[in-house]
């Protein structure tokens, strides 16, 4: 078992994309938060189903979250509390402290370090509420925001590089980059070009290329033409001699 696995970032099929608020202009800010199946998958994958267990105390508003050490043949617990969810109040107060005491762990603690998300909204996706004296502007089922698709790429250090979002007809709503993790990224690439090490990264860049296209597109804006010929001449050259060997 290796505890440190479970700071690995979390893989974007895990993340969920919620709008936090809207303002009088239409633009939306988006928060990235995980479920409570990120975590248990998370959990049984690095130490195990039957090397962990939970348990609540206050009413759900706490949540231990403990693992079993096998070298110290003992239980380790960390705690945090929770809030209630606006529907399901009690089932949602339980999920959240689970959340927040696996946070502790580290699973999903890269989500804080999200860059600030503000996307706006075309004028049918959202729609003025009152409540009394109180304006409120709130996404409406137009934006069809469960059927959007996020797409996010992280360096060797497991820094953003890039995160874009798009919505349901496929058209880009959002992006971002790295520019400083982008230009080392490239140079990275370039470095190990005729070193061992470059089948491993050749395959990540392909990997990236699949994911996402934003992301090849933002990286060669970042070098020169010449430069962008010789790395795709490596790779060309590559892609040969793996057919070939």
């Amino acid at each position: 078992m290796d505890i440190r696995k479970l700071n690995t970032p979390l893989p974007i099929n895990l993340i969920d994309f919620r709008i936090q608020s809207v303002n009088k202009g239409g633009y939306a800010t988006f928060l990235a938060y995980k479920n409570a199946r990120a975590d248990q998958q998370r959990l049984d994958e690095v130490v195990g189903p039957m090397n962990w267990s939970r348990s609540h105390s206050r009413d759900n508003h706490n949540c231990t979250v403990s693992i079993w050490n096998e070298a110290t043949q003992q239980w380790v617990g960390k705690e945090d509390t929770g809030s209630e969810s606006n529907t399901e109040a009690e089932k949602g107060l339980a999920s959240d402290s689970f959340k927040r005491a696996c946070f502790n762990w580290g699973i999903g603690r890269e989500l804080y370090d999200m860059p600030t998300i503000s996307i706006k909204l075309k004028s049918d996706e959202y729609a003025k509420h009152s409540f009394g004296n109180k304006e409120v502007y709130r996404a409406s089922y137009k934006a069809r925001l469960n059927e959007w698709r996020w797409v996010l790429s992280r360096d060797h250090d497991k820094r953003i590089v890039e995160l874009s979002a798009y919505d349901y007809e496929g058209g880009k709503r959002y992006s971002y980059s790295d520019r400083a993790a982008l230009v080392e990224w490239v140079n990275l690439m370039m470095g190990y070009a005729r070193s061992e090490e470059y089948d491993a990264l050749l395959t990540e860049y392909e990997e990236k290329q699949r994911e996402s296209q934003d992301f090849v597109e933002s990286a060669w804006s970042l070098i020169s033409a010449s430069s962008r010929t010789k790395i795709e001449q490596v790779i060309k050259q590559e892609r040969e001699a793996r057919k070939n060997g």
